[in-house]
């Protein structure tokens, strides 16, 4: 029943067509009790966590065991098969999103990135070098002893550009199959599309006890402190709209702000009578559109092969890019 795989993109819907041999392993040495979850920066990770943490009894411990964006390089990491050996109770999740919407999310956004790397240009960004922010490269990989992350493991120097980076993190993900007990493969637009039916595939495949009623996630990120989403209809189309009320802002932390700054457009301010409350909705900015020389340059750098292995053909015409 391995069927999700074979869905297209809600964001590309009209030139992806998704064909790829991505599998999931079971082992089934162990009741799996604990979810881990692994993409790479704006692909969905915590949306993806949150969902399944909400729908599933078991996974009521929601950290794992690895940082979500860093596992350590298969090929150079002498300690990679111990690392992986207690895994055997953890469900483990791999997230990839297609590469044009993930380019432009670390444009916006290059988490865990230098300062060099923020606020550029787009055709700039991915043709820079890709470095980790001095504080991350301490905290993941000299204080917990791993080795070199976000820096290439072949050359152990640094990432030519972001997209040199991706490359690396999919073909790293891709072999987590061979040192994780359990995994499962998803693409973030399958699991936007039909959240309801990537929970049941799970369940299915890893003889997992759902929520009696699903539980959609009406946070962004999945996180309280960012508001709820509701969705409406505007000018006849669908939207949805991040909705924080008065007091959840003032109390908001300063990287809420930023996050909700970056990624929205504050649209209004409402009062909504019956709740005796003052309501600030935001309208998602959506993404700039791609130069024509962009694509190009981007093509070029892509393993055209890799990204269809994951579900992603490349796309050669920009309007079609949203």
């Amino acid at each position: 029943m391995r069927f999700f795989f074979l869905s297209f993109s809600v964001i590309l819907i009209s030139c992806f067509g998704l064909e790829n041999n991505i599998d999931y392993k079971k082992d089934g040495s162990a009741e799996i009790k604990k979810l881990q979850v692994f993409a790479e920066r704006h692909s969905g990770s915590n949306f993806v966590k949150r969902l399944l943490a909400d729908n599933f009894p078991l996974f009521e411990q929601k950290t794992g065991f690895c940082h979500k964006h860093f596992p350590p390089w298969v090929d150079v990491d002498p300690q990679i098969e111990s690392f992986y050996e207690d895994s055997e109770q953890f469900l483990c999740v791999v997230v990839f999103r297609n590469p044009y919407d993930y380019l432009r999310g670390m444009n916006r956004v290059p988490w865990h990135g230098h300062q060099s790397l923020f606020k550029l240009p787009f055709s700039t960004f991915i043709k820079k070098k890709w470095m980790l922010a001095p504080s991350d490269e301490y905290r993941l990989t000299k204080k917990k002893k791993k080795i070199f992350l976000d820096k290439n493991p072949n050359t152990g120097g640094l990432f030519n550009n972001v997209i040199e980076l991706r490359t690396a993190k999919i073909k790293q993900m891709l072999q987590l199959k061979n040192y994780c007990h359990n995994i499962y493969y998803v693409n973030y637009e399958t699991i936007l599309k039909d959240p309801e039916g990537v929970l049941s595939e799970i369940a299915e495949l890893f003889d997992l006890e759902r929520e009696p009623i699903y539980k959609p996630v009406k946070y962004y990120k999945g996180n309280p402190k960012f508001g709820t989403y509701v969705s409406e209809i505007h000018n006849g189309k669908k939207r949805q709209v991040l909705q924080i009320d008065d007091i959840t802002l003032k109390q908001a932390p300063e990287a809420v702000l930023k996050e909700i700054d970056n990624f929205f457009d504050f649209e209004k301010t409402i009062t909504v009578p019956d709740e005796m409350k003052v309501v600030h909705r935001y309208l998602n900015k959506g993404y700039p559109k791609i130069l024509e020389e962009d694509l190009d340059f981007i093509n070029s750098e892509l393993c055209e092969s890799l990204e269809k292995e994951i579900g992603y053909d490349l796309v050669r015409d920009v309007n079609l890019i949203k």
